[in-house]
C-alpha cells in the first residue's frame, strides 16, 4: 500500500463484499442477507482514501459463526 501522506491513512476505510462486485460499509453488510451457522464465504476486503482510491484490496475464504448473518446482494 503506497500512501501519500499521513491525512490519507486517518480518511482510510474498510469496505466488505461477498460477491467482488457490491462493496458496504461492515454494518451495512450484516443487514444485506443470512447466511447459516457454519456456512463458507468468501469475503472480499478494501481500504479505500476519502477519495474512493483504493489503496489495498484481498479476500479470503471465512466460515460463519454460529448464529451469526452477513447479508448480500448476490441473489
Amino acid at each position: 500500500m503506497q500512501v501519500t501522506s499521513l491525512a490519507d491513512t486517518d480518511r482510510m476505510s474498510y469496505q466488505y463484499s461477498i460477491n467482488g462486485t457490491d462493496y458496504y460499509s461492515l454494518q451495512k453488510l450484516q443487514t444485506q442477507e443470512t447466511f447459516g451457522a457454519s456456512q463458507k464465504v468468501d469475503l472480499h476486503v478494501r481500504a479505500v482514501g476519502s477519495d474512493d482510491t483504493i489503496l489495498a484490496a484481498g479476500n479470503r475464504e471465512i466460515t460463519t459463526p454460529v448464529l451469526t448473518s452477513f447479508q448480500t446482494a448476490r441473489r
